[in-house]
């Protein structure tokens, strides 16, 4: 495999970069296949591995339980070599597309819902809860299709836990807070960890991806800004769809609200697929 890839875009400055240990991703090509090199951690965490291997004997498998093979929002994995693991090139950046035709951003917000929602109920045993939604974590490639590339920084629940482990919480839906603290994503680990379910990745991608007001420079007034005045009319309760799922008034409501939001996020791309 190592003989069929070939690296690109290797300027010195790149190479000072990964020799000095703050860059970790790397571009190249496997056969006609554009991909990403992604050293497995900084050199810190590479020592820190080593000292617990070698001393403490604490090693787990790192298993590639959400694979692309089977429709998970994420690249293709090809392999690894020794601590560098080699996945499929996904496309640019969210952040690239802030300014593309709004029925183009409408259709990343569609698929950042359902992904939302993949990863909270489609795994049989475990939900992942997403901690880091930053857009330049996620890519989208030339046929419009988005991907997570970076899920480094994830909260797994087991599902199904045993009646003698379970919190006297499991059983209560859990539902994030909107802090009043600008540009945070703040969240409790242990609020997650300790319910059988959270509207957790919901406000991820509305309050941090998609409404209005948030606080990011790198998406600012939210992926869905600027709605089309012909969408509003046609559509009058999409910003109201959008607040309710980002700041929602009661319990329950974000999960009803992005459920609604994505239904009207369809209908808008199926009725008006040639606006641009």
């Amino acid at each position: 495999m190592l003989g069929e890839i070939k690296l690109i875009g290797f300027s010195k400055y790149t190479i000072l970069l990964n020799v000095l240990g703050s860059k970790n991703v790397m571009f190249g090509t496997y056969g006609r296949n554009q991909i990403v090199l992604k050293k497995l951690g900084h050199s810190w965490e590479l020592e820190k591995l080593d000292d617990k291997i070698c001393k403490e004997l604490k090693l787990n498998a790192d298993c590639q339980i959400l694979p692309a093979e089977e429709d998970w929002p994420v690249p293709k994995y090809y392999g690894a070599c020794g601590r560098v693991a080699v996945e499929e090139f996904a496309g640019t950046m969210l952040t690239a597309h802030h300014h593309s035709p709004w029925l183009s951003r409408a259709d990343m917000a569609r698929q950042l819902l359902i992904a939302a929602k993949q990863f909270t109920v489609r795994h049989p045993y475990f939900r992942f809860y997403l901690t880091d939604v930053s857009p330049d974590n996620i890519a989208v490639d030339s046929s419009g299709r988005l991907r997570f590339v970076d899920l480094e920084n994830v909260i797994v629940v087991d599902k199904n836990i045993s009646n003698d482990g379970k919190p006297s919480s499991w059983d209560t839906l859990h539902s994030s807070e909107n802090f009043d603290c600008p540009g945070c994503f703040a969240f409790s680990t242990h609020e997650l960890c300790t319910h059988q379910i959270s509207d957790h990745n919901f406000y991820a991608v509305c309050q941090h991806l998609l409404a209005p007001d948030i606080s990011s420079d790198l998406l600012p007034g939210g992926l869905l800004h600027d709605i089309p005045l012909h969408i509003v009319k046609s559509h009058p309760h999409l910003p109201d769809l959008l607040k309710e799922c980002s700041q929602p008034d009661k319990l329950a409501d974000r999960f009803i609200a992005a459920q609604q939001l994505l239904t009207v996020l369809i209908e808008v791309i199926t009725n008006y697929s040639t606006v641009t």
